[in-house]
């Protein structure tokens, strides 16, 4: 017969997970490692009157990122601090 105290002793110690570390918070603006763009670039594209079709033209990227600009769904960190809390579209939240 095999006791308890042998049978604890065959297994294998049980080892500590280590510590996981917090996710890294994600890199805006040109700090990704993917930006093409310019903060300046940014700030120029939302000033500009120029077609959607044509600044991506100029800048090489797409329209779509262009309209993302445009609209405040990227770059948002450089968006004037009332606009940032402001929410998108045309509601008339007043009226009910």
């Amino acid at each position: 017969m095999v006791s308890l105290q042998d049978e604890a002793a065959k297994r294998k110690p049980v080892k500590a997970e280590p510590a996981k570390k917090a996710p890294a918070a994600p890199r805006t603006g040109t700090s990704s490692p993917n930006a093409v763009l310019t903060e300046s670039d940014v700030l120029a594209i939302r000033a500009s009157r120029k077609s959607q079709r044509k600044l991506a033209q100029l800048y090489n990227v797409s329209r779509s990122l262009v309209e993302q600009i445009k609209s405040g769904k990227v770059w948002k960190h450089l968006l004037p601090a009332a606009a940032q809390g402001a929410p998108s579209g045309n509601r008339d939240e007043g009226n009910v």
